[in-house]
């Protein structure tokens, strides 16, 4: 529940981020026990925080969250983490590099 938790609200910052720059932060720009700020460009100065604190999995660092981007207008992302029970493909089953063991993703679009 924890880190389905921690991924919505990652993933709210990620669409507030969206909404400003235009685009999807890259994989460097989301820092896990980091912030989220602004890109620098117009309408996404650096003094803009999007996420004051990305948390991390509970059991870092054997495990992690993994997020993808390439951070180009129109791009999608990947948010992903591996929990302890559910069901779902080992590699969630897509090309996005979420890691080894993620059974639990979300993603836009």
């Amino acid at each position: 529940t924890k880190r389905q938790a921690d991924l919505e609200e990652i993933r709210s910052g990620l669409e507030i981020f969206r909404a400003d720059c235009g685009r999807y932060p890259t994989k460097q720009q989301l820092v896990f026990e980091g912030q989220l700020k602004g890109d620098g460009t117009a309408n996404c100065p650096t003094t803009n925080v999007y996420i004051s604190y990305v948390p991390q999995d509970i059991q870092s660092p054997a495990r992690v969250y993994y997020y993808y981007s390439d951070g180009l207008l129109g791009s999608p992302y990947y948010l992903c983490a591996a929990l302890e029970r559910g069901t779902g493909s080992p590699d969630c089953g897509t090309p996005s590099n979420c890691g080894e063991s993620c059974n639990y993703r979300v993603a836009n679009p």
